[in-house]
């Protein structure tokens, strides 16, 4: 399912959006091999009612219930910022802005590899600390897309907040650019003097 375009902001567009690799699925795969052999060496005359409700219960809870976990995650890279949201039931999730995050890596071993999954790591400045994501497809292709997408966006901002997305340019307010700036002061990548500089430019404008 793609991304709402309602929860999108001006002038921003989705990038990239993907779930987790299937392979997060296993355990759920395994709990239903394991309950259908059940069934089938039970067969019609070894069920007593109360244990064929147990295991489906519990087959229930453990593999469809991990299915809509898995296809209720959402990973979506726009023009500004990277979101993350999760629950089939109650929703849960976080984002974090192009211009916050400093540094992004992933990890791979060889069955991963072969696989091509793996975690990726995103290291942000401020209060959001390190975020890392399991089971992620092709991760190092991910990374290259947002590392390209913090390019553009970096850009956009040194500009005086040009906003170029990914593919055709627009302007913001301002009041927005004194927003961003103001955010990454209170990142710790902006000094005061900086900020005063790029304010008193704008104001010029």
């Amino acid at each position: 399912m793609a991304y709402p375009k309602e929860l999108l902001g001006t002038d921003e567009h989705v990038v990239l959006e993907f779930k987790p690799h299937w392979s997060a699925l296993a355990k759920e795969v395994l709990v239903t091999v394991a309950y259908l052999v059940i069934l089938v060496l039970l067969g019609d005359g070894g069920w007593n009612g109360w244990v064929f409700t147990i295991l489906t219960g519990i087959w229930a809870w453990i593999a469809v219930g991990g299915y809509l976990q898995w296809t209720s995650t959402e990973h979506v890279l726009t023009n500004k910022r990277f979101i993350f949201r999760a629950g089939a039931v109650r929703k849960s999730g976080y984002e974090l802005p192009l211009e916050v995050i400093q540094n992004v890596g992933f990890r791979q071993n060889f069955i991963e590899r072969t696989l091509k999954v793996g975690d990726l790591g995103m290291e942000s400045a401020g209060t959001n600390g390190q975020s890392v994501l399991r089971n992620i497809p092709e991760p190092e292709k991910v990374k290259v897309a947002i590392s390209e997408a913090r390019r553009q966006r970096s850009e956009a901002i040194n500009r005086g907040g040009a906003e170029v997305g990914l593919s055709a340019p627009s302007t913001v307010s301002s009041a927005e650019q004194l927003a961003i700036l103001a955010r990454l002061v209170d990142d710790g990548k902006l000094t005061a003097d900086e900020f005063e500089a790029q304010k008193q430019r704008l104001l010029r404008i």
